[in-house]
């Protein structure tokens, strides 16, 4: 089992490299420390500047290496299977070529979020990411001294996809030190909003899905899904959400948002993503 945790070696990215550890060492994995140094402009036909430039972006990932060895040396002082790619380019780029090499079972990432303009046009670089990779990733905000989630939150759209999820999530809470589970859907004032004894009898599903495992289902109506997740949270002081992040639709999420990227931005606990590779 190997565990990817990318890194620009940031205070929020060392809480994720620190969670990171502990679910490496709760799983018996080999953890992965990844950073990619991003090139500047191509200056290739400038032969002056290269000259001066050149020596920057070595001193640059020479630091950034030593970085990686220290980081290695931690996880490793912590029993920790570890292993450090440094690579140069574009940062999702060569994330993504990671992932197709090698198969991982997480990412984890520290976030730290984006807001007004910059979240609509650019999004943060942990939005991006769980954009791009099939992956489940555990997002971070914040320390977490103990790797353990007792109540978990599963939102919810109860789309037949986001029950394949919740019984992917269902595998993953011993891990997680997940104690009880609360499945949630959010009902807004929008055209297509199925009538809610149509929402609270699906919601029936994943309680069966849960079966004996403790699992509360709770249907809120809020002005959207991430307002009512979030206010959710906040009122039950959950320690975790967990969300489905299988489905894209591109369209939707240009003109209204993707609620997951959105969750991952603005939640005050940390957020599981949870995807898995198309079944074809």
């Amino acid at each position: 089992m190997n565990i990817l945790c990318p890194t620009d070696f940031s205070p929020v990215a060392n809480f994720a490299f620190n969670a990171a550890c502990q679910l490496a060492q709760r799983l018996g994995a080999t953890l992965y420390l990844f950073h990619c140094h991003e090139l500047g402009k191509d200056w290739s036909t400038d032969e002056e500047w290269n000259e001066q430039f050149d020596p920057l972006q070595e001193a640059a990932a020479g630091a950034a290496g030593e970085q990686l060895d220290k980081l290695r040396e931690l996880a490793e002082n912590k029993g920790v299977a570890c292993e450090v790619e440094q690579r140069e380019g574009d940062f999702f780029e060569e994330l993504v070529k990671v992932t197709e090499e090698m198969p991982f079972s997480f990412v984890v990432m520290g976030s730290h979020g984006a807001s007004g303009k910059r979240e609509w046009l650019i999004g943060s670089n942990t939005q991006k990411a769980i954009r791009k990779l099939h992956i489940n990733t555990l997002v971070v905000k914040g320390p977490i001294s103990e790797l353990k989630f007792p109540k978990a939150v599963f939102a919810t759209g109860l789309l037949m996809e986001d029950q394949i999820a919740f019984k992917h999530f269902l595998e993953l809470t011993d891990d997680l030190g997940v104690e009880e589970v609360h499945v949630l859907t959010i009902h807004t004032s929008g055209l297509f909003t199925p009538p809610q004894i149509v929402m609270q009898e699906a919601l029936k599903d994943f309680k069966a899905i849960a079966g004996g495992y403790p699992c509360q289902s709770h249907y809120y109506d809020d002005i959207s899904v991430e307002a009512g997740i979030r206010r959710f949270v906040d009122e039950e002081k959950a320690d975790l959400i967990a969300i489905s992040n299988h489905v894209r639709a591109p369209f939707k999420r240009i003109f209204r948002g993707s609620t997951v990227e959105m969750i991952v931005n603005h939640a005050n606990v940390p957020v599981l993503s949870i995807d898995y590779p198309a079944v074809s």
